[in-house]
């Protein structure tokens, strides 16, 4: 009978304790595994180089290795969608933007998740815009200028490109209009290379390109003309480019395009502590202070924690949120 008494009680401490472990078995520590870094956007792009920049840093850090899976399409919603299915234990991770996270669900039916349903777990830098004009606009070399022809009855309606309905830089258009009472004509492109292709070839008149990758050459050579920067100071990699509060008849008219290393809403506090204290000692280092700096983006010293961050997060999805209610943005596919 002691054997048998035995034998139930120890079948019962192991039927209590058998929860315990599946859960331990099904939310394994991170990182107990390969990581994969998505990336929304093709090899060789600047979120894609920033990623590879990222890599070592990050594989140090966590003793593991770290994969960068590039899946573009539909607006960043792709690579979002592939992080927030697989299990939310941190080892598929997401290096991307606001447009990516924040107004893809807003602008494209096919997404089919919220802002809220991811995290930010570290935020990477940032580049303000720089509103350019096709070299052959002679009536318009500042915003003054830009401003005064929106706003003449008289004038023909400028042209300006964006890369597709929804994202950041279709906002920048609107919101620049709506502050100007002028006129501008919306016109969606696929991406950057046919944009700068049309802008250089004088058929769109505006558009607005990141501080970043090949718009400081670009702005140089003089294939395009550099009006404002929507940054509150100069840019170092632009001098000569005066910014939007510079000008007599728009103030204020701020906006940066900012990188992030997201993870689903749910991953648990340890791994996210563990992300957001690697990618913060990354953006740190020599190499990344260089690599942002020949970007034109700037880097958060020292870093944000996850509180902030979570602030910083709610405050710019809360931002283009408002936007996209104005300009009345409706989902497509």
């Amino acid at each position: 009978m002691k054997n048998v008494n035995r034998r139930t009680a120890a079948a019962a401490v192991a039927a209590t304790l058998l929860p315990f472990g599946t859960a331990r078995a099904q939310s394994p520590a991170f990182p107990s595994r390969p990581i994969s870094l998505v990336v929304a956007f093709p090899a060789g792009g600047a979120t894609d180089v920033t990623a590879r920049v990222l890599l070592p840093h990050l594989q140090k850090a966590w003793g593991q290795t770290v994969i960068v899976e590039n899946l573009p399409g539909a607006g960043g919603s792709i690579g979002v969608q592939k992080m927030l299915n697989a299990a939310p234990d941190g080892h598929v991770l997401f290096l991307g933007t606001a447009s990516d996270t924040a107004l893809a669900p807003l602008a494209i039916q096919s997404a089919r998740y919220k802002a809220e349903s991811l995290r930010l777990l570290s935020y990477m830098g940032q580049s303000e815009f720089v509103i350019v004009a096709r070299p052959g606009l002679a009536a318009v070399n500042s915003l003054d200028d830009l401003i005064t022809h929106m706003r003449a009855a008289s004038s023909t309606e400028l042209s300006y490109a964006s890369f597709g309905n929804g994202s950041i830089y279709h906002l920048i258009g609107e919101d620049l209009k709506n502050r100007s009472g002028g006129k501008l004509l919306h016109v969606p492109y696929r991406g950057m290379g046919p944009v700068v292709t049309d802008l250089i070839g004088n058929q769109v008149d505006l558009a607005f390109l990141p501080v970043a990758g090949q718009t400081v050459g670009l702005i140089n050579s003089g294939r395009v003309k550099p009006i404002a920067l929507t940054g509150p100071k100069r840019n170092p990699q632009l001098p000569q480019v005066a910014t939007v509060d510079e000008s007599r008849q728009m103030k204020g008219l701020h906006h940066t395009i900012w990188l992030g290393l997201f993870g689903p809403a749910g991953l648990p506090a340890e791994a996210a502590m563990k992300v957001n204290t690697a990618a913060n000692d990354a953006i740190r280092t020599p190499e990344y202070l260089k690599f942002s700096a020949e970007n034109g983006s700037s880097v958060p010293e020292p870093g944000l924690t996850l509180q902030q961050a979570a602030k910083f997060y709610a405050d710019e999805t809360e931002k283009l949120r408002r936007l996209a209610t104005f300009i009345k943005l409706e989902a497509k596919e």
